[in-house]
């Protein structure tokens, strides 16, 4: 059954609620964007790009006074080779993506990747890169403006190896160049010379991210003192192209864990008609996760496994909750469609959470069921050709448990069920790094999605373990007492209060000895990986004396020492 609707009634998403869009995205092509973000304090592009061909660039490099050893019709075939592999990723062009390529985004090698203004079409970062400046800068300012400032020096300082940057300020709109006297490696200097090929793309008159708080106060202060706390730990000691790797693996891993937070705060905002914890103000919340977002992660890799089988339930109990986020999301974009009706509900201290509560208020107004019982005659006489959408309206009118309000939201969720279910799984698939294999999620990529779970790639466990030593191992001040070493038990528990994520103990709805019995074995398998990666030592059988150490050391005073929200 496909119902009709109205375009003002159109869509899943509501940026009071969401802050991005819910779809499939790619994380690498996010940190460009968000560079520029940075550059220009929260302003967008000014002038829409058209597609760009890689072949005309690749000229431009083939040509710049640096680029030497290379002669002939050698030179630009390797350099082409040299920079799909290592530089830009490419798309096909039209519908069919049968037409010719374009430049799909550089990769994040460098501050300066943000000067051509990629991606071209802004809607394939689904909004993420505002809501990640608008969160940091938001914490940030809870600092102080010295905070903020200090924000965007950190980001830039960590990606600005070799670069002169211009600013508006200097007449040349935000650009830059290779300083001339940095020694870098081939890779970055590549990155650059390519980058003098590009015209600068201009910034618009008017910002498109400030700093504001996310709906979920708790989860954003958790992500950006992430974020930030990795950054500040990493950017002297790291690479670029590798602290990008990093950041994208972390970042993924963040989108997940607040998606899941947020879906499951708006059900119970819904469901209860109280404001969960999630949802509060950042002073009011309980940081550490309810028993309803703890979730069991499988590290043994083996499919048939009672840890891999625990592992998969927990995914399917969190897929589910999106279903029922469909119905949360759609009553309160409607009421919020309405809220004209109550004026008072838009007072300047209400936070989002405390807005959006607010907005179940409205659940009974005279007017809103007015409004609500129009719209329902609009689409039933958009259907009119429709017999099955006539009997399935006609059925909810006969329903006496259901509100004009509930009736139109019935109507949206089957009209827009389809769509939206198949961009959340997508969401999920791509911020779960399911095709990147550096994820929280495996699974295959084709097909149904049964086979889905929870499991920890060698990937976002080394960056976990880094990330562990970044905000501190420890210690009431919330500082790390030792930055070289810390307890495996410490990270653990730091997974378990920080992310809900278990890994030696099942979870309680699943508490039985065989599922102790798995968690054990669970336990012994990441011990097994860590030792193979380098990033374990037992020095006892004692557990609390098997040390956990960084691939990359942290200075003592660059770990995160702000820990309010654990």
């Amino acid at each position: 059954m496909k119902v009709k609707l109205p375009d003002a009634l159109k869509g899943f998403h509501f940026r009071r609620l969401h802050g991005f869009a819910i779809n499939n995205f790619d994380a690498e092509m996010l940190l460009p964007a968000l560079f520029y973000v940075i550059a220009t304090d929260g302003r967008g592009l000014g002038k829409r790009l058209t597609e760009i061909s890689p072949g005309e660039y690749t000229r431009k490099l083939a040509q710049h006074r640096r680029i030497v050893g290379l002669e002939g019709a050698q030179r630009e075939r390797v350099l082409d080779k040299w920079v799909r592999t290592s530089l830009i990723s490419v798309a096909r062009t039209g519908r069919s993506r049968k037409g010719g390529e374009q430049i799909l985004y550089l990769k994040p090698l460098s501050f300066l990747t943000f000067k051509p203004g990629f991606p071209v079409q802004r809607t394939r970062l689904r909004e993420v890169h505002e809501f990640l400046y608008r969160t940091l800068k938001w914490r940030a300012s809870g600092a102080g403006e010295s905070a903020v400032s200090d924000m965007g020096r950190r980001v830039r300082q960590a990606f600005n190896q070799g670069v002169q940057l211009k600013t508006e300020q200097d007449g040349s709109g935000y650009d830059g160049q290779y300083d001339g006297r940095t020694s870098l490696d081939t890779e970055a200097m590549l990155c650059l010379h390519y980058l003098d090929g590009f015209d600068k793309a201009y910034p618009s008159l008017h910002s498109v991210a400030e700093g504001e708080a996310p709906t979920c106060e708790a989860g954003g202060a958790i992500l950006a003192d992430d974020f930030l706390g990795f950054i500040r730990a990493y950017s002297a000691s790291v690479p670029a192209s590798v602290l990008a790797r990093y950041l994208v693996c972390l970042i993924n891993f963040e989108l997940l864990i607040y998606t899941l937070k947020l879906a499951t705060a708006a059900n119970e905002l819904v469901r209860a008609r109280l404001l969960p914890q999630e949802m509060r103000p950042l002073a009011q919340a309980d940081v550490v996760p309810t028993a309803a977002l703890k979730f069991y992660v499988d590290c043994t890799g083996v499919g048939t496994s009672t840890s891999s089988r625990l592992a998969q339930t927990a995914f399917w109990r969190h897929l589910e909750q999106f279903e029922r986020f469909l119905e949360a999301v759609l009553t309160l974009k409607t009421l919020d469609s309405y809220s004209g009706a109550a004026p008072a509900l838009h007072g300047p201290r209400r936070t989002k959470g405390e807005y959006l509560h607010a907005l179940l208020s409205l659940t009974g107004n005279v007017k809103v069921e007015a409004a609500c019982y129009n719209r329902m005659i609009d689409i039933e006489a958009g259907n009119d050709d429709d017999a099955q959408v006539k009997e399935f309206i006609a059925n909810l009118r006969e329903d006496p448990s259901l509100s004009d309000l509930g009736r139109l939201v019935q109507v949206l969720v089957e009209a827009n069920r389809g769509e939206v279910l198949g961009n959340c799984a997508k969401w999920i698939r791509d911020v779960g790094g399911i095709s990147r294999g550096d994820g929280l999620l495996s699974g295959r990529t084709r097909g149904q999605r049964r086979n889905w779970r929870y499991f920890l790639s060698d990937s976002l466990l080394e960056t976990l373990v880094q990330l562990h030593f970044a905000i501190g191992a420890g210690g009431p001040s919330g500082g790390a007492a030792d930055t070289r070493s810390t307890t495996i038990s410490d990270f653990l528990q730091q997974l378990d209060d920080r992310y809900g994520i278990l890994i030696a103990a099942p979870p309680e709805s699943s508490d039985s000895a065989e599922t102790r019995i798995a968690a054990r074995e669970n336990l012994i398998a990441l011990r097994a990986r860590l030792r193979q990666m380098g990033l374990f030592a037992d020095l006892s059988d004692d557990f609390n004396s098997q040390q956990l150490r960084p691939r990359y050391p942290v200075e003592p005073m660059t770990a995160l020492v702000r820990r309010d929200a654990r």
